[in-house]
């Protein structure tokens, strides 16, 4: 059985992902053992579903479609930084979203409930919208992946997002990162 492996996700701002990629140099000096995001991967994910059936990819397409007919497009800010599980030792350094929070967050769970009626299981974990700039490696951690971020970034606005679509994301893993393929897209009503 061929099997892909698999994400949701709305794609951010050129504007944003500017402010991001500056905001990232100016953090490489902070931390330079972080394996840092390049521009062209970051996104904010809805779902990750790893490595499944490509036979799923047309369940997940009826559920997405399911949710997206009754939604307006998508508004949201990309502001401040944080780290999963906290960011005095991060796992992960994240950009959060502030306003259009709650509207991701419900967008998330509509889809995830979704996607139970078509034997998916659900997330074990609450839904924290985030876009990825950094991991830091698995054990072995120092006080050098202590984050001290620079006050200027603590709060800093990095710009708005409008969107009408939801993108299926296959994930390829290489030696030089993660290499994304659009699978499938479906927009919201207008």
């Amino acid at each position: 059985m061929q099997k892909i492996r698999l994400f949701l996700a709305i794609d951010i701002s050129n504007e944003t992902l500017h402010n991001l990629s500056a905001a990232i140099e100016e953090l490489k000096k902070y931390f330079p053992n972080a394996r840092w995001c390049n521009k062209k991967s970051m996104h904010l994910t809805l779902k990750f579903f790893g490595t499944i059936p490509l036979l799923s990819v047309v369940e997940i397409g009826q559920a997405i479609k399911n949710v997206v007919e009754k939604k307006q497009p998508v508004r949201f800010e990309t502001k401040g930084i944080g780290g999963f599980p906290s960011l005095e030792n991060p796992r992960v350094l994240w950009a959060g979203i502030s306003n259009g929070k709650e509207r991701i967050i419900s967008l998330a769970n509509e889809i995830s409930e979704e996607l139970i009626k078509f034997d998916f299981l659900p997330e074990k974990k609450k839904f924290v919208p985030h876009i990825t700039l950094a991991r830091f490696k698995r054990g072995g951690k120092t006080t050098d992946n202590k984050i001290k971020l620079p006050e200027n970034l603590l709060n800093k606005s990095f710009g708005l997002t409008e969107t009408d679509e939801i993108l299926l994301y296959s994930s390829d893993l290489t030696e030089h990162g993660p290499i994304y393929s659009v699978v499938d897209r479906w927009e919201f009503e207008t």
